[in-house]
């Protein structure tokens, strides 16, 4: 069980990286040689085909192409395609830092968690929830990991990615999208977790946006 938890948590820093910087030529490099994608936690046979998404892409998209699509979607000089913060999605007039951010910051502080990041940047960015995810893996706190994922993660992951899918020109971004809800799906599944029944608004253009990347 904990080589399983293990390579769920690895999985879920790879992912960390891949929404929360853009990616640079030797990290794509990186992800094409180490084949990670083909030791992806899996359970049915359609991930094949994600593979395959993800391994073209990196084969004929040049690194300038993957980036540009990482810019439009998480970024954006204007209205980003999916915004990557939670509380974008879970407050009615899709403001970030909200209520659901602050519910996560005081998660992870009561955990003795503490993101230092530039800025003022929200905390409920995909990214760093992954990245503590992957924290809480590595040490199998159940409940903490039950918490995590059914009362700030699976209220709003979903419906981003779905934006993600919806707007990644490249098969790199699209196929990675079903890889996250394919492991978040399993995680739920493995450690039995109930999702906090929150609203969740389709938007995505909140009213401040001034948020320094």
């Amino acid at each position: 069980m904990q080589n399983r938890l293990q390579h769920y948590a690895a999985s879920c820093r790879i992912l960390y990286s891949l929404y929360y910087a853009s990616p640079t030529a030797n990290w794509l490099g990186e992800i094409s040689t180490s084949k990670v994608i083909d030791y992806w936690p899996q359970t049915n046979t359609e991930m094949a085909t994600t593979r395959e998404k993800i391994s073209h892409s990196l084969a004929h998209d040049s690194h300038d192409t993957i980036q540009q699509d990482h810019q439009r979607l998480f970024k954006g000089l204007g209205t980003m395609l999916a915004y990557p913060w939670g509380s974008v999605y879970t407050d009615r007039d899709g403001l970030l830092m909200g209520e659901t951010a602050q519910a996560f910051k005081a998660f992870c502080l009561e955990l003795g968690i503490e993101l230092k990041l530039p800025n003022q940047q929200p905390w409920d960015h995909i990214g760093l929830q992954l990245d503590v995810l992957a924290t809480l893996l590595d040490s199998n706190d159940t409940n903490a990991i039950r918490s995590l994922l059914g009362e700030h993660m699976m209220i709003w992951v979903p419906t981003f990615l779905n934006h993600v899918n919806r707007s990644a020109t490249t098969g790199f971004y699209n196929g990675f999208a079903e890889l996250t809800q394919s492991l978040l799906t399993q995680l739920v599944d493995l450690f039995e977790v109930d999702i906090l029944p929150i609203p969740v608004y389709a938007s995505i253009s909140p009213h401040n946006e001034q948020v320094a990347s």
